[in-house]
């Protein structure tokens, strides 16, 4: 640990910079790095013809937004390589005045880790195999896993980076409240999305002609988010390398209603994922405060540690 002097008053004249040796610093051109290999990689699985070799959808919008944007991890995946960015190119600007902006990107992908690997793993598995098998695999991996644990030990150093000109303290509920405005209008689309009807159009053969009507729903997370009776359920069929659509059936028999009839869970999952949310945001304001408590000690004697 080194430790500077803290120059006088009177001459003191904040200039925010990096220190390049410093582990936040490293750490932050290494998630840089990683996060745009991680969204490449995302998208090549969807677009490459040899690497998705199950597609869905005909139109390359539709493949570019249900199949890749419209999902949480990816959203928030590309919020980290654009908060390593601006941090690395742009620490003197007011948006890292204090720091919300690391505390709200770093909620958002620890809940993205959580949904991932204690919500959505049963239910992929309920479902089936998935077709892209190994690839899909270190997708998955890659999204849920190495990216946000790298960014949150980025986050541990980051918010105690030597920056003494920054607000340090932050409120919790005023800071909580505007952290949910991200996930609310999230929510609210998922719930949208799966009463709008689809053009059979749209989805490849022999996917279209399993869909009533020439319409079907779309359900972001499957199962999760699945709140209309209508809605098909994509189930892997692995003996014939398709997908096969259920009205909210199950594969032995596509015609009742079996899945749809429990739709309390899914409803029980939104207050849970939510106070879930509010918990961890809670920690990471503590976390930070601390922080800046440390840092009030350090000014009182007149000195600076670079950690």
């Amino acid at each position: 640990m080194k430790t500077f002097i803290k120059p006088e008053k009177s001459n003191f004249k904040v200039i925010r910079k990096h220190i390049y040796k410093s582990p936040a610093y490293i750490l932050a051109w290494i998630g840089f790095i990683i996060g745009i290999s991680v969204i490449a990689w995302s998208f090549c699985l969807k677009f490459v013809p040899d690497l998705n070799k199950h597609p869905i959808y005909t139109n390359v919008i539709a493949q570019l937004w249900f199949a890749n944007l419209q999902f949480f991890t990816i959203q928030t995946n590309i919020l980290l390589v654009v908060f390593y960015f601006l941090w690395i190119v742009a620490l003197k600007t007011k948006i890292f005045n204090t720091n919300k902006f690391l505390i709200f990107t770093t909620s958002y992908i620890i809940l993205v880790f959580t949904v991932a690997w204690f919500m959505m793993s049963p239910i992929f598995v309920l479902q089936g195999t998935n077709p892209a098998g190994k690839l899909d695999s270190i997708e998955t991996i890659l999204v849920h896993l190495l990216t946000p644990v790298l960014f949150v030990v980025f986050a541990i150093f980051a918010m105690k980076y030597p920056r003494p000109d920054i607000k340090r303290t932050l409120k919790f509920w005023t800071n909580l409240a505007f952290a949910f405005i991200y996930p609310l209008i999230y929510f609210t689309y998922v719930v949208a999305i799966n009463f709008i009807a689809m053009p059979s159009s749209i989805f490849m053969e022999p996917y279209a002609s399993q869909l009533s009507y020439g319409y079907s729903y779309v359900s972001v997370y499957s199962l999760l988010t699945d709140y209309n009776p209508k809605c098909f359920i994509p189930i892997w069929d692995s003996s014939s390398s398709t997908w096969n659509f259920f009205p909210g059936g199950s594969p032995s028999d596509p015609t009742s209603d079996s899945w749809n009839s429990g739709k309390e869970w899914r409803l029980f999952t939104v207050p849970i994922i939510y106070i879930y949310f509010a918990l961890d945001f809670l920690i990471l304001v503590y976390i930070n405060n601390r922080q800046n408590n440390r840092y009030k000690i350090a000014k009182q004697s007149k000195k600076i540690f670079i950690y």
